[in-house]
């Protein structure tokens, strides 16, 4: 080592020597001899250095010069060249699991593409209302009633039309509770809905006829002599309860879904309904979707109809012996309550029919509204002997009685987070009450007001709207004032004498109502303008109500036995 240092030392000061003789010189080959000297020199260094040193991987330069997009630091200078290099080599899959940095709190989560079918099946599992009923009757299966003509073909197939598979036996008979498993539950809630064939009420063609039209005999029950109670019961009018899938009507389309949507004012009218052979006295759209629109009439019937499919009746009700006054779907649409000049409150099932209680009073109950919160087993009833009836569902009896009003009452309508409710009478008052508590919080009452026997809320929440009969809509804060709002009155329309209902679009921007000359009329909530007047009916049309999901749909029904659907 000290030889090669001290041939290095001689060598720097030779090479200086002979660099600083050429200089002086200026000889030609004085410098040629001393650069090849030089070199000859460094040669012989630059192998003595690799033959005494050691190999040294160069690990912090490789290490340093290597980025990552997820380390926010750099404890180097990089060129731009490695900083903009891209990374070479495959990709770790597990790089995240090896100790990186995580995207969530919990780990690394990795994005994963879902196609459209599945998650339509998962929408409809989770948002759907039904979806809860099915999971509570997993248990039980559809039975498929007696055929005596049974088919010798292959696969089973009943006289009915029952496919049964091609497992069953050409000879099978289906007896009087076998059960047939038509599908599971998750089956029967994720697919389509079902696309049903010819209902036995026919659908009433789309164009328009200057007669109007004829009830349906097959929708009429056959007529009860005086003085004879009617059996309760109900009417399917479809070919098959079930699908393929086992489905049933009460499903939604599943293109159907609920989102906010800017609403428009209906132009045309698109269908009609008939079936009852007097007045419909009320409708109720279909909790959420509205692809099932209920109907009271004056004929003592209740009935469902079909809005997307065969746009005809599904099934009808009866059960009461005088005409329906009102009717309350429950928040899933599973069942609901109708109230009757019969002086009676029957609960129903909306998909078979059955009556699940029956309740009686001693007076005329003319309006009904469940109780939307503690799992909807109460609920209330208006009746003709001033009083506010509160029964429960589960015992069949009277729980409460609100008993202050001094005339009979007409409206009953949930408030304020349905905390409280107010209700309107017959004595020109509304008072409001909280939910168990039959003494009222505020009493409305002025010299020029009127009856005011329909009531409807806001979409937020922070107003209702009541009809007066001296043809006026006044408007009332929610609120813990339930002040008057002076500012928005609404006019135009003729109503005296006449409940006509209220209704609001989906968007909240159009207030909607019917008079006692058949029309429908259509005002701008912050103007308080009339937009729109349609002519909808021959007589009074009494309700009317705005689709929840489609932007300008719109049902009415009126005295003249029509139920109609505008766009």
């Amino acid at each position: 080592m000290d030889k090669l240092l001290s041939a290095y030392g001689e060598g720097d000061a030779g090479s200086e020597t002979s660099s600083a003789e050429g200089s002086s010189t200026n000889s030609d080959a004085t410098g040629s001899a001393a650069m090849g000297a030089t070199s000859l020199r460094d040669v012989a260094k630059s192998m003595a250095l690799a033959e005494i040193t050691p190999a040294v991987k160069d690990v912090l330069r490789k290490e340093a010069f290597t980025t990552d997009s997820l380390h926010r630091e750099l404890f180097h200078n990089p060129t731009y060249e490695d900083i903009v290099t891209i990374p070479k080599g495959p990709v770790q899959p597990h790089k995240k699991a090896l100790g990186f940095e995580k995207n969530m709190v919990t780990g690394f989560v990795e994005d994963v593409y879902i196609d459209q079918h599945a998650f339509d099946s998962e929408y409809l599992i989770h948002h759907s209302a039904l979806a809860a009923v099915a999971s509570e009757t997993s248990q039980s299966k559809p039975i498929i009633p007696k055929n005596t003509e049974v088919s010798k073909n292959r696969g089973g197939r009943a006289g009915g039309g029952q496919f049964l598979g091609p497992w069953a036996r050409p000879d099978c008979d289906v007896d009087d509770e076998e059960e047939v498993t038509l599908g599971t539950e998750e089956t029967a809630v994720t697919q389509d809905s079902a696309q049903t064939t010819t209902a036995t009420t026919p659908a009433k063609s789309t164009e328009t006829s200057s007669k109007p039209p004829t009830a349906d005999p097959a929708n009429t029950p056959p007529p009860q002599p005086q003085g004879e109670k009617k059996e309760i019961t109900s009417i399917f009018h479809l070919p098959e309860l079930y699908d393929y899938q086992g489905r049933t009507f009460m499903m939604p389309p599943t293109d159907l879904k609920p989102y906010p949507h800017k609403c428009f004012l209906p132009k045309k009218w698109i269908h009609t309904w008939t079936g009852h052979t007097k007045g419909v006295a009320c409708v109720r759209l279909f909790p959420r979707y509205g692809h099932l629109v209920l109907s009271g009439g004056l004929d003592n019937d209740v009935k469902i109809w079909d809005v997307y499919n065969t746009m005809g009746c599904v099934r009808t009700y009866i059960g009461h012996q005088k005409g329906v006054r009102d009717l309350a779907f429950n928040a899933d649409g599973t069942r609901f309550l109708s109230c009757s000049y019969d002086r009676m409150v029957k609960y129903w099932d909306t998909e078979t029919g059955d009556v699940i209680a029956t309740f009686m009073h001693s007076k005329i109950p003319y309006c009904v509204k469940l109780y939307p919160e503690g799992g909807q087993n109460e609920f209330l009833a208006g009746c003709a002997d001033k009083k506010i009836l509160q029964w429960d569902i589960r015992t069949k009896a009277t729980v409460l009685e609100y008993d202050q009003h001094l005339g009979a009452v007409n409206t009953v309508t949930f408030i304020d987070q349905n905390r409280r409710f107010v209700s309107s009478s017959d004595d020109k008052s509304l008072r409001i009450w909280e939910w168990g508590i039959p003494v009222p919080i505020k009493y409305i009452s002025e010299p020029h007001m009127h009856s005011m026997p329909a009531v409807a809320t806001h979409p937020n929440g922070k107003w209702f709207v009541c009809q007066s009969l001296d043809n006026q809509i006044f408007v009332y804060s929610a609120t813990d004032r339930f002040k008057l709002n002076r500012k928005k009155r609404f006019t135009g329309h003729i109503a005296a004498g006449f409940a006509c209902q209220l209704g609001f679009s989906a968007d909240a921007h159009f207030l909607i109502s019917g008079d006692g000359e058949g029309k429908i009329w259509f005002w701008d909530w912050k103007t308080c303008q009339p937009l729109k007047v349609i002519y909808a009916h021959h007589g009074v049309c009494i309700g009317c109500e705005w689709h929840p999901i489609e932007a300008s749909r719109v049902v009415t029904c009126g005295w003249d036995g029509k139920i109609n659907y505008w766009d």
